[in-house]
Parts: structure tokens; C-alpha cells; sequence
């Protein structure tokens, strides 16, 4: 797969929407868990986001935090 750059912005609640075709092109579902991971430096930071099947999967546990425990 190439390199595709996607631009979304964050709602009032902190969300991102993933535009319908990239969901679609990674084969996302409603529901689907995805790992978003920090990365680059402070002054350069960047996120990544992977396909999971679960939390688990994603970092070797079966729970995870949600983000309503900010």
C-alpha cells in the first residue's frame, strides 16, 4: 500500500473522524478497535494508527483504558 496523507480535525469532544474512504480501503467497521500510538519528537510529534482485532492484541492485555477516564 502507498503512502496516503488524510487531514481531519478533532471535534469539541476530542474525537477524529477517519473519512469514509480510508475506513474503507483498511477495512474498518463501526465498532472496530484500533491502536492510535505517539510518536516523533516533542517538538515533532506525530500519531499512527493500526487495525486490531482487540485491546489485547494491540498491547498484550485483554483491558484497556477508555479515553473517559481522562
Amino acid at each position: 500500500m502507498s503512502l496516503v496523507r488524510i487531514f481531519s480535525k478533532l471535534d469539541k469532544d476530542g474525537k477524529i473522524l477517519i473519512p469514509g474512504h480510508a475506513r474503507r480501503s483498511l477495512g474498518l467497521k463501526e465498532g472496530q478497535m484500533v491502536e492510535i500510538k505517539i510518536a516523533g519528537t516533542e517538538k515533532s510529534p506525530f500519531l499512527t494508527i493500526n487495525k486490531r482485532k482487540s485491546a489485547g492484541e494491540a498491547v498484550g492485555v485483554d483491558n484497556y483504558l477508555s479515553d473517559e477516564e481522562d
